[in-house]
């Protein structure tokens, strides 16, 4: 269990590695749940001392003792010997007060609306649960006057990007596209990356019919395009009128037919596909793409 010790290593570490002096949060969204620190106000030693007590086990992470890592050398290397020359150090970190920034909401940082300095930008981040280090801060500032035609992309973590689209900026995360797969109208799945989800109305899918269910990054070149009011249209084209962002358009779905593009969840369904009916027969499907 996280506890105080963890938090005062932590907020050494995200000092001397330029980030936001902010701690651990005591409680956080992970998928459909929550993970939850109690012990954040409680030491080390009360927690061993309360096990032993209650002959209780733990186990004990072996990585826990490799000072190659940042952590761990603050922990074995540092801190005692800050708390040998100021006794009360590690309490007093874990105290500290988090760093005073602007609450920015979550969702995408709008240049034309937003303050782009340091601080907003960190507070963007830390809205979103990102806190890099300061020159990734400064990275993503430059990044975000880059020319128009640029797509910049900075990571900020093992699985996280800012992205810049339209006069914004995005946290991204990276998740993998699904493996192609049979599906039909009607048929609610929650893939990979995001949900198809189907709606029962007067003009969509034939109830019934069985499609492929691939994407962009999976269908040959020659078949990257769709026939709509009677003229082919290319996938690149419609994403790009719609406002699809570039990074979500290899992982948007595609029906597929005998290789010919049906539909495009959201956005088209072909000439020929579309089936009206007023008896709940048609099914038109909506992309719900993972952002977080």
């Amino acid at each position: 269990a996280q506890h105080a010790d963890d938090v005062a290593e932590t907020r050494l570490w995200q000092f001397l590695t330029g980030r936001t002096v902010v701690g651990i949060a005591s409680k956080k969204v992970l998928g459909k749940g929550h993970v939850v620190r109690p012990f954040l106000h409680v030491t080390k030693q009360q927690l061993k001392h309360h096990a032993e007590n209650h002959s209780l086990t733990w186990i004990e992470d072996p990585s826990n003792a490799d000072t190659a890592l940042d952590r761990n050398w603050i922990r074995y290397r540092i801190l005692p010997a800050l708390e040998q020359r100021f006794p009360g150090i590690r309490e007093r970190l874990a105290e500290l007060a988090p760093s005073n920034l602007p609450q920015v909401p979550k969702g995408p940082f709008d240049l034309s609306r937003s303050e782009l300095d340091a601080r907003h930008v960190r507070g963007w981040l830390l809205a979103h649960g990102a806190n890099p280090p300061g020159s990734t801060v400064q990275e993503i500032i430059r990044q975000a006057h880059a020319r128009a035609d640029a797509s910049p992309e900075i990571e900020v973590s093992d699985a996280k990007t800012v992205r810049r689209y339209r006069e914004s900026l995005y946290l991204v995360t990276h998740y993998c596209d699904f493996a192609p797969q049979a599906t039909t109208p009607g048929q609610d799945l929650e893939l990979s990356n995001g949900s198809l989800t189907w709606e029962m109305g007067e003009n969509g899918l034939q109830r019934g019919k069985s499609y492929e269910l691939s994407n962009r990054a999976h269908l040959p070149k020659t078949k990257l395009a769709i026939r709509v009011n009677q003229m082919s249209k290319s996938l690149s084209s419609l994403f790009q009128e719609s406002g699809v962002a570039p990074w979500l358009r290899d992982g948007w779905p595609v029906l597929v037919k005998n290789e010919e593009v049906v539909c495009i969840p959201g956005l088209a369904i072909a000439d020929g596909f579309k089936h009206s009916s007023a008896k709940g027969q048609s099914y038109a499907p909506t992309w719900n793409p993972k952002t977080e």
